[in-house]
């Protein structure tokens, strides 16, 4: 994989951020201290009315900083009047279709839009409906919990994050991408393997995420009690599996670096277990690993059995209407 860090060519000024969750709001929060202009959208009232009366508040590894953003609403509409230069997205790979559909009351022909999510495959999503100049797309590396409205904890960063293009007209606005998240704390290199590092980082969020969600253990604590490191480990090479036979190069000593990446995860509870504990709907970005190596021949059963596991768990806790 070819990376470089990037110096920013001054092409973004105003941002609109769509999604208030814990990438987001990082998101958000870390360019606004960069002293960029960041309107956030998000369906949810009250993390609006919180950003709105008080900021954003920021702890974790990285200190702690309130930030004013210039704007919050659940409008989209709102956010058009604002004259973005980049629409950030950062809702969960489940709504992005929905999003899609009610994009163009942001989205202007000309506007890019910029893709915050986990997940293999979303930019081609945004390219069928806008045109493949529309996207840049990052993979991000760090983990955030949001505490209560407004205030949110970056739990993890293993660094670098990674933003590529579809389109190579785009590759000075990726470079600015990551030369304002480096500035601003968030290492970011621009890469010509985004698809790679989708992938990457899909066998990363599979080797821990669905053991957490199972267990009710964090990240940490998943990876030291030795049963289910072992199954982290098992999954992992599962997985590393797909994506060799879907023609990716990951080397020799790739399962060693997952391992230290996973090391360093934390007191972190993954997105898989949040969602079981509130009942909300679960995000299965591990999902594609699981159906491509159906498609190839290649085995993948504890992944299969864990995810499983999950959808009977997330069908006992979801809230009864």
């Amino acid at each position: 994989m070819r990376t470089e860090k990037t110096s920013s060519a001054g092409i973004i000024d105003r941002l609109v951020v769509i999604g208030g969750g814990p990438v987001g709001s990082i998101f958000a929060a870390f360019l606004t201290r960069l002293r960029k202009s960041v309107f956030l959208v998000d369906v949810r009232e009250e993390v609006v009315r919180a950003v709105r009366e008080s900021g954003l508040a920021v702890e974790g590894i990285q200190g702690a900083f309130n930030v004013r953003l210039s704007g919050a609403s659940a409008s989209l509409a709102e956010a058009r009047a604002f004259c973005p230069d980049i629409i950030a997205v950062a809702v969960k790979s489940f709504q992005l279709d929905a999003l899609l559909d009610r994009l163009p009351e942001v989205y202007e022909p000309g506007k890019k839009i910029l893709l915050l999510q986990n997940g293999v495959g979303n930019e081609e999503r945004v390219a069928d409906r806008f045109g493949r100049d529309s996207v840049v797309r990052a993979v991000i590396n760090y983990a955030a919990r949001l505490d209560v409205p407004g205030a949110v904890r970056l739990t993890f960063f293993n660094p670098p994050n990674a933003v590529g293009v579809l389109s190579p007209e785009n590759e000075p606005l990726a470079r600015e991408v990551a030369a304002l998240l480096t500035a601003a704390g968030l290492e970011t290199v621009f890469t010509t393997e985004i698809k790679k590092q989708e992938w990457v980082k899909t066998i990363l969020s599979a080797g821990l995420m669905p053991v957490c969600a199972v267990t009710g253990l964090n990240m940490r604590e998943a990876f030291e009690v030795p049963e289910t490191r072992a199954l982290c480990e098992r999954i992992l090479r599962e997985s590393i599996q797909v994506v060799e036979r879907l023609g990716y190069g990951l080397g020799p000593d790739f399962f060693e670096k997952c391992l230290g990446y996973l090391s360093r995860a934390g007191d972190h509870n993954p997105s898989s277990s949040v969602d079981l504990e509130r009942g909300t709907p679960v995000e299965y970005v591990f999902q594609p690993l699981i159906v491509e190596g159906k498609k190839l021949g290649v085995p993948t059963p504890c992944l299969e059995s864990l995810t499983l596991v999950i959808r009977a768990l997330e069908k006992r806790r979801r809230p009864r209407v």
